[in-house]
């Protein structure tokens, strides 16, 4: 017997609803898919100083870095030798492409900064500046940059800031001090990346070159290659030079989704695997593997181990005096750890910590490992919040016994 047809009508709303249903999930992919954000940068380079000293390296080093952006798909502005008023009409126009784009957002400086009274300056190539006093009238203040990063409504945003040098401002200045500070304003979604740690000084013409070769290695995290930056600048330097990194990105950033590429001959031969969560591993279970000693893994089980409210002082014991890095806030004094988790222990005193598993540990070339690893949170207390974490560390030996140096953490809410 021959099946009926079902009615027109029927036929007019199923493929409707197929077209919608096409619609709907295409858009999806396009949205959520990082490959198609566009991507825009501004770069500014002061050299030519007109009342300081002039600087060698700031302007090939841009040039170098515009090119390894153009390789993966940035519009790059470039500009150069800037007063006051076109480093502000540079950043003017960045936010407008950046409000029509929404898309990435890299910004790079590299000239002469300060921080007076805290506050972060870029000098410009003319700048006249006698003493501090006329510092913010006739620099660029760094929170220019964020406010105008934040009001541009960009994807995510990069800010790169080879500015870590010597005071350049007359030696009767008082109150100006060598190395840019931490930045407080910092617009969503963001990393903040410092040529050297803040308060440090950095060598012209090392940091920059480094970060053009390795960013332009295909299908790894901006995070990812800043920590091979970290590696190299601090090898290169004898020790004397580390960069900084502030990281406040929601989710992983990968500039070259082009797999096609060559990868930079400065870069890992691993790409960046972004750790998984699987329920329930143990901890030293998921972990186990050829190459590392059987020490690390007892370290990092001790480590997991610490997830009640009463292990503040276990916490503490695992990282190293002076150098942890705690919650991306930078260099932390052992004293100013404790202090701080005592007041996270008391702020959520019934936390809890699941789903633990590790996506990898790599050598780090010096004798020590970094490593990547997730969990599961829930808080609950003056404040509830259920979630997921995403964690990389250093470790390295001391005196026998393995410490944390570095620490850096980005959480989703679930």
């Amino acid at each position: 017997m021959k099946k009926a047809n079902p009615p027109r009508h029927q036929l007019i709303a199923t493929r409707h609803r197929a077209v919608g249903a096409f619609l709907l999930l295409t858009s999806y992919f396009l949205l959520s898919t990082p490959s198609f954000a566009a991507k825009e940068a501004l770069l500014i380079a002061n050299a030519e100083y007109t009342n300081f000293g002039k600087l060698p390296n700031p302007i090939p080093d841009a040039r170098k870095l515009a090119d390894s952006l153009r390789q993966i798909g940035f519009q790059v502005a470039l500009v150069e030798n800037a007063d006051r008023e076109q480093m502000l009409d540079a950043l003017g126009s960045f936010e407008e492409r950046l409000k029509a784009s929404r898309g990435i957002a890299f910004f790079h400086y590299g000239g002469h900064g300060v921080q007076v009274n805290g506050r972060n300056y870029l000098i410009p190539a003319n700048a006249d500046i006698p003493d501090e006093k006329r510092v913010a009238t006739r620099a660029v203040e760094l929170d220019e940059v964020m406010t105008a990063l934040d009001a541009s409504g960009s994807a995510a945003n990069i800010v790169v800031l080879d500015a870590c040098r010597d005071n350049p401002l007359p030696a009767t200045t008082r109150s100006a001090t060598r190395g840019l500070s931490v930045v407080q304003a910092k617009p969503k979604n963001s990393i903040i990346i410092y040529a050297a740690e803040a308060g440090s000084k950095a060598q012209d013409g090392l940091f920059t070159p480094i970060l053009a070769n390795a960013i332009t290695a295909p299908g790894r995290s901006i995070t990812d290659v800043v920590m091979q930056v970290r590696r190299q600048v601090n090898e290169q330097s004898g020790g004397t030079q580390t960069p900084g990194e502030y990281n406040q990105l929601f989710d992983p950033i990968v500039l070259n989704t082009d797999s096609q590429l060559p990868p930079s001959p400065q870069a890992s031969a691993t790409p960046y695997q972004p750790p998984q969560i699987v329920a329930p591993p143990e901890p030293v279970q998921s972990i186990q593997q050829a190459g590392p000693p059987q020490s690390l893994y007892d370290f990092l089980d001790s480590w997991f181990a610490c997830t009640s409210s009463n292990d503040a002082n276990l916490v503490i014991g695992h990282y190293a005096d002076q150098v942890a890095y705690c919650y991306s806030k930078g260099i932390t004094p052992r004293v100013k750890l404790v202090q701080g988790q005592l007041q996270f222990t008391s702020k959520f005193p019934n936390r809890r910590y699941t789903d633990w598993n590790v996506g990898r540990i790599q050598p780090d070339g010096s004798g020590g490992y970094d490593i990547d690893y997730s969990f599961r949170y829930s808080y609950t207390g003056t404040k509830n919040a259920n979630g997921r974490a995403n964690v990389s560390i250093s470790v390295r030996q001391f005196g026998g016994e393995w410490k944390i140096t570095r620490f850096d953490e980005t959480t989703s809410k679930l």
